[in-house]
């Protein structure tokens, strides 16, 4: 059996509809003006307890909820071939892949804002109040995640354009930078550490 014109022609026109394939947020291995994250982990604003290392991003705050559920997301800057150079400026991107089956967004319109930290996240955690805490410091902005996409940058405090970390700086631990997901009011974001997530570029 032949396909008639008509078939052909609804065919061909269902393929051009169909989205066009994402880039993944880096190759492998990753560009060298791109730092992906070593290590997550889950902080709770409930108790102030630090849970890592974990492999899947969250940030999430219901209504009526007794603290945010934010992600600690740490840089390693001890591989010389992964590391600003000096006197670089760096942006912090968060990208959702098509294919990462952890990635999610609440409700349209979700937003995250990205805070830099004191220092990183503990490797083995902390059972709450007492530890270190989440160690959040400045706010450098408010992004709106996508999925198959890169977020909108909301609000840039810095995000786009920002001194890049290195070694010596004092929320430098060895060779440790961190920095945190927090979510805008009742938003909530999912993302896998492997194929999506925040990232430094420079």
């Amino acid at each position: 059996m032949r396909f008639s014109s008509v078939a052909a022609a609804s065919l061909l026109s269902l393929a051009s509809a169909a989205p066009a394939a994402v880039d993944k947020r880096w190759q492998t291995p990753a560009p060298a003006n791109t730092l992906t994250p070593s290590t997550l982990a889950t902080y709770y604003g409930k108790d102030g307890s630090i849970v890592a290392p974990v492999t899947i991003g969250h940030a999430s705050q219901y209504q009526g909820a007794s603290g945010a559920t934010t992600t600690l997301v740490t840089f390693n800057l001890n591989n010389a071939a992964y590391t600003p150079p000096a006197g670089a400026q760096c942006t912090l991107k968060f990208f959702l892949d098509l294919t990462d089956g952890a990635a999610h967004i609440g409700k349209p319109g979700d937003q995250i804002d990205v805070f830099s930290s004191l220092q990183p996240a503990p490797a083995a955690g902390s059972p709450g109040w007492g530890g270190p805490g989440n160690q959040r410091n400045i706010g450098l902005g408010r992004l709106q995640p996508v999925i198959g996409g890169l977020a909108t940058t909301v609000q840039n405090n810095g995000i786009e354009s920002f001194p890049c970390p290195k070694i010596g700086d004092s929320n430098v631990k060895g060779g440790l930078v961190g920095f945190e997901v927090v979510p805008v009011n009742t938003a909530s974001v999912d993302w896998s550490n492997i194929a999506s997530g925040l990232y430094l570029q420079w």
